[in-house]
């Protein structure tokens, strides 16, 4: 998790382990505009005893802040351990609501995988914010629904329709959406 002081631009990353051994691996960030345009970024070694949260490091982001402003900046966070994607976060400097964001372009690539089970590869070509998928008029379980997008890093989600669906009809009744939906 991330705590930001908005005055300062310095942010506090924060690891919390559930787990009865100990995990190391990479805590890294991100910084980019609201457009996706990379601005700096950063990368650790932390190891976190079990069962306990702990400091990893603060990041100073005040120049970025006093040349962007709050509304224009987005945080990344990824923790991976042994190469492999363990946890992601995401934190801004300003609500949501006040995030000058540009249209994500979704693009969804679809594929059935049997059983009335299809996935769903997300691509954006913008940051999209608490991205969500639909299955217009039908009732579906999604393996994940309300992402972070990060510009061309594609996200996999397993969707089940809970009634028999082909491959076209499922695609015709899949749409995507993000946060800028929502205030349109």
């Amino acid at each position: 998790s991330a705590v930001e002081d908005a005055k300062t631009g310095k942010v506090d990353l924060h690891l919390t382990n559930d787990l009865r051994e100990s995990s190391t691996g990479f805590v890294a960030w991100r910084l980019t505009n609201a457009a996706g345009k990379s601005l700096a970024h950063g990368k650790q070694l932390a190891t976190i005893d079990p069962l306990s949260s702990a400091l990893v490091q603060t990041i100073d982001l005040g120049e970025h802040l006093a040349k962007h402003g709050p509304r224009d900046l987005l945080l990344w966070l990824e923790y991976s351990v042994k190469g492999k994607n363990a946890s992601t976060n995401f934190d801004t400097f300003a609500r949501p609501k006040h995030l000058e964001l540009a249209e994500p372009q979704i693009a969804l690539d679809v594929q059935a995988l049997g059983n009335n089970q299809f996935a769903v590869t997300l691509t954006a070509a913008k940051p999209a914010l608490w991205a969500w998928l639909e299955l217009g008029g039908a009732d579906a379980k999604f393996s994940d629904n309300y992402m972070h997008l990060y510009p061309n890093s594609p996200h996999r989600v397993v969707v089940t329709p809970s009634g028999q669906m082909t491959l076209k009809q499922f695609t015709k009744a899949l749409s995507a959406h993000s946060l800028i939906d929502t205030y349109r």
